[in-house]
């Protein structure tokens, strides 16, 4: 029996088991905390796939106040679409179509640089180009409405007070 402060080996067979060997299994894996020999495969020593070689240089950093040239990716984002969006629903929501018509102008813009190349939102800026333009439309309805229903009194027999 070992001391309950030494380490245990948790693979060795407890004693008196009939195993005499000491060794645990015998199937030929090493043994935990066994040392295999050769060289450690992680920790600080040399890696066990051999030498990698050099790392690949880098280019120098560009100077102060240049630009960086590097970089991957998609053409930004076109804000105007956004504008053109926001612009369409509050349009909608407030009835006011000072808002819907710069909607319709800025989408104009927004689907001509998608167009261009300079964007990657077209939908979002034919959605804003869109619902600008329905606004616009109802509000001219609207207008429309307004009119006719002034100049054949209906509108004039709502407000009237007497009795």
């Amino acid at each position: 029996m070992s001391t309950p402060n030494q380490p245990q080996d948790p693979y060795s067979s407890p004693e008196g088991s009939g195993d005499q060997s000491g060794s645990g299994d015998q199937s030929g894996i090493p043994q935990y905390g066994q040392y295999t020999g050769g060289q450690p495969a992680g920790g600080y020593g040399q890696p066990a796939g051999g030498d990698y070689g050099q790392a690949p240089a880098y280019g120098q950093a560009p100077a102060y106040g240049q630009p960086y040239g590097g970089g991957y990716g998609s053409p930004a984002k076109n804000n105007l679409a956004v504008w053109s969006l926001v612009l369409g629903l509050v349009g909608f929501f407030v009835c006011s179509i000072l808002t819907s018509i710069p909607g319709i102008i800025v989408g104009s813009k927004a689907k001509q640089a998608v167009a261009r190349g300079e964007a990657n939102n077209g939908s979002l800026a034919n959605a804003g180009y869109i619902v600008s333009w329905v606004v616009t439309g109802l509000q001219v309805l609207a207008i429309i409405l307004v009119i006719i229903l002034a100049a054949t009194g209906a509108l004039a027999t709502s407000f009237d007070t007497t009795y």
